[in-house]
């Protein structure tokens, strides 16, 4: 048998035969020809940096939820004040943001709030303080349906700082409510 074929068929065939070729060269799931992504105007199709974006958008639902609660183990949350206060600043109110969402996971976790205040002043002062400053956070929680019972409160006073006071910064990390969460 005997196949002829014209210049046009020739080249049809050809062109049919490299097609196949291509295709079947290029592994599964990729174009056959390299895609530039300057090309594209379009960037919905990136991937998010979660990162990043709460950096600028910290009130986001999408940053409110902590990556992952690790079962068993206490989560603590610092809590900073200002000096000689116990009002719940915008910068405190997004780390309680963040522990309100992790205590949804967990809505039978155990809630320890210790105030604490810097060495400032007398000793009963600073006492009075971090009972204010415990109180303050426990009752930020109550406000938002937290049951009471989770909750208990206590004050150092200044006796258990996290930096001596003669170190750069020390006194303003001192003046804090730390909130643990005991998931057990």
């Amino acid at each position: 048998m005997r196949i002829n074929l014209s210049g046009h068929s020739l080249a049809l065939v050809l062109g049919l035969l490299f097609s196949c070729a291509i295709v079947l060269s290029s592994s599964p799931g990729q174009a056959a020809s390299p895609v530039n992504p300057e090309a594209h105007d379009d960037i919905t199709d990136r991937t998010l940096d979660i990162a990043g974006y709460c950096r600028y958008y910290p009130d986001s639902p999408y940053c409110s939820q902590p990556a992952a609660v690790d079962s068993g183990a206490p989560q603590v949350f610092y809590i900073y004040f200002e000096p000689g206060g116990d009002a719940i600043t915008p910068q405190a109110e997004s780390q309680l943001n963040s522990a309100l969402a992790a205590l949804s996971f967990e809505p039978e976790a155990h809630i320890s709030i210790t105030g604490h205040a810097d060495s400032d002043g007398r000793e009963e002062d600073a006492i009075d303080l971090s009972v204010r400053r415990a109180a303050a956070v426990g009752a930020w929680f109550k406000e938002r349906g937290v049951n009471g019972e989770r909750i208990s409160l206590s004050g150092a006073g200044a006796s258990h700082p996290l930096l001596p006071a003669v170190d750069e910064g020390g006194e303003t990390l001192n003046r804090r409510a730390e909130v643990l969460l005991d998931f057990f």
